[in-house]
């Protein structure tokens, strides 16, 4: 037996039963957005992280730099030529 066609009028069963659907539909949607949000956050920790050791690490490279740099000119100075 065929399922009675849809007449366009549903009655409250009906109408709560598709809310309810509805409903259960946004919760799930919302716990993935959750999961998801809760993924990105991490990586970008993780990244953030990154950065800020490289930004560390550039500092000391500079300071080092700036370190030979000055004894390379020292050394010009004190009559030396600089290698």
């Amino acid at each position: 037996m065929a399922p009675p066609r849809y007449t366009g009028v549903m009655n409250i069963d009906e109408r709560l039963e598709k809310l309810v659907e509805r409903h259960e539909a946004l919760a799930q949607s919302m716990e993935l957005m959750q999961i998801e949000g809760d993924g990105q956050r991490k990586r970008i920790d993780t990244l953030a992280s990154v950065v800020d050791r490289h930004e560390h690490e550039q500092e000391r490279f500079r300071k080092a730099m700036r370190a030979g740099l000055l004894a390379w000119l020292d050394e010009g100075e004190n009559g030396q030529q600089p290698s």
